[in-house]
C-alpha cells in the first residue's frame, strides 16, 4: 500500500481529524484536491445529546475534485460543543464520515 493509500485508509477508517493527517488525497491517485462542488445534505432528522438541545444529525456531503478531475465524496460527522457527535456512517454514502473538510 502506498503512502498516500495509508494516509486516506488511517483517516477514513479512525475518524482523524483532516489536520492530524495533514491533507487527505485523491484515492483513485494521490493527488491533492483542488476545490469542491458546494455542500448537500440528507433530511433524515435530528438526534439529542447531553445538553437536552435536539442536535442535526443529517448527513453534509461534498464532492471534492483533485487536480487530475477524479471525484471523491466525502461527509463529515456532526458534532456540538456539549460533546455529542453524530452517526459515523449513514446510508446516504459508503464509508465513514471525517472529522473535518479537507484545506484546499
Amino acid at each position: 500500500m502506498s503512502e498516500w493509500e495509508e494516509l486516506n485508509e488511517g483517516a477514513w477508517r479512525k475518524g482523524l481529524s483532516v489536520a492530524d493527517e495533514n491533507k487527505l488525497m485523491c484515492p483513485e491517485c494521490g493527488a491533492r484536491y483542488v476545490r469542491h462542488e458546494g455542500t448537500s445534505t440528507t433530511l433524515v432528522g435530528y438526534g439529542h445529546g447531553p445538553c437536552g438541545r435536539k442536535h442535526d444529525d443529517n448527513c453534509l456531503k461534498r464532492i471534492y475534485v483533485c487536480e487530475r478531475g477524479h471525484e471523491t465524496e466525502l461527509s463529515v460527522i456532526r458534532k456540538c460543543e456539549c460533546g455529542w457527535r453524530g452517526k459515523m456512517s449513514c446510508f446516504c454514502r459508503a464509508g465513514d464520515k471525517i472529522e473535518e473538510w479537507p484545506q484546499l
